[in-house]
């Protein structure tokens, strides 16, 4: 765990360029990319407190808020959506097929 914050930090730009090529692979071919990555604020590497993690990175923050990968055994760590989570990807999504 105490890997963690380095992890997170050098994770942000190998994803945001995945994310860019899916977006022009996505457009290239007509459809729209939903953007969760916006929505989980992903490469908002500000810190902040935050109740039972102490200062960490904002996106850190979300991933913890937003999934399952903080929480305790028997249901974490596990990088996969909580209901909160799933919510706000639909509403990318929602955001999206509006954009079409």
């Amino acid at each position: 765990w105490h890997h963690a914050p380095q992890f997170a930090s050098a994770s942000v730009d190998p994803l945001d360029r995945l994310n860019a090529v899916l977006d022009q692979v996505y457009s290239q071919n007509g459809a729209t990319l939903a953007d969760v990555p916006s929505a989980f604020q992903t490469s908002d590497v500000h810190m902040s407190d935050v109740a039972g993690l102490g200062t960490v990175p904002r996106d850190v923050a979300r991933v913890c808020e937003l999934t399952w990968e903080c929480a305790p055994h028997p249901y974490g760590p596990n990088q996969h959506p909580n209901d909160k989570g799933y919510a706000l990807i639909a509403q990318a999504i929602m955001a999206a097929l509006r954009r079409n």
